[in-house]
């Protein structure tokens, strides 16, 4: 007897990466936007990087969002539960969260240096 279809499997999955997805932009909101904000440069200008950091910070809501829909569409659309389409699906939101991190880490980097 087979418990779960290989579609049910792929919304589960789709509901994972829902879920491990909303670290980033619930993280952005309360913790680092302000401070990003209140860091300027004595004439008023805003560091580069934390113009970078912010602007992916707003960019990362769209990732919980396409997920959510990519998790409604597959009830109707069954090529969204195909593997390939899954595997695309998580790299590119691996690709995401490693930029983010990698900008944060340089943030960070250049805000101890000096």
């Amino acid at each position: 007897m087979k418990l779960a279809t290989s579609e049910a499997m792929a919304r589960g999955v789709y509901t994972i990466l829902f879920i491990v997805s909303l670290p980033i932009p619930l993280f952005h909101q309360r913790a680092l936007g302000e401070a990003l904000w209140a860091v300027r440069y004595p004439w008023g200008l805003h560091p580069f990087q934390n113009l970078c950091l912010w602007d992916l910070g707003r960019l990362s809501v769209v990732i919980p969002v396409s997920l959510l829909a990519l998790l409604i569409a597959s009830w109707w659309y069954k090529g969204l539960c195909a593997t390939n389409m899954l595997i695309l699906v998580a790299a590119g939101m691996c690709v995401f969260t490693e930029i983010y991190a990698i900008n944060c880490a340089l943030a960070l980097f250049i805000a101890l240096s000096s």
